[in-house]
């Protein structure tokens, strides 16, 4: 592989996915269950990378896969997708726009899945008493607009 090289899957539930060899892959290897791409001068590769999970991209894939034991794509049908190209310039500002939004989700999950992770360990620590809520009166003390009530408060129809 060489940087800049457009990676498909063509073999099994994974077909579709798509990424762009950067210098850590250079020189690695690939199987037959990965479509390599390599582009002349004049194309970006994250262009059509994005190309290719767009629901256009996926229904031709979709539409030619092969379903016999495992589905697959051919090469010769990598080769037939029809993608629309614009000039060099705003493949290069498509691609740029969409690699940092790409960017900025994949910080947004690395982030949600840590906040989950905390949410876990303190209910399992609160609800199997592990830690008492009193111990937390410092935590509280950094909350701003936090205050407490009765559970019941916030129940309709609950007489108490």
């Amino acid at each position: 592989l060489s940087p800049g090289d457009l990676l498909i899957n063509i073999v099994g539930a994974s077909i579709g996915r798509a990424a762009v060899a950067d210098k850590r892959l250079n020189r690695a290897n690939i199987n037959q269950a990965v479509a390599l791409v390599r582009f002349r001068s004049g194309y970006n590769p994250f262009f059509f990378m994005h190309f290719l999970i767009t629901r256009g991209g996926l229904d031709q894939m979709h539409r030619q896969k092969k379903e016999i034991a495992r589905a697959n794509l051919s090469l010769e049908d990598v080769g037939s997708f029809l993608v629309p190209v614009p000039a060099r310039e705003e493949q290069d500002q498509i691609a740029d726009s969409l690699e940092s939004a790409s960017k900025r989700i994949r910080a947004a999950e690395r982030k949600r899945d840590g906040l989950k992770g905390l949410f876990s360990s303190m209910l399992h620590l609160l609800m199997t008493g592990q830690v008492r809520v009193r111990e937390l009166i410092g935590v509280k003390d950094n909350l701003q607009g936090v205050s407490e009530t009765k559970i019941t408060k916030g129940v309709a129809g609950w007489n108490s």
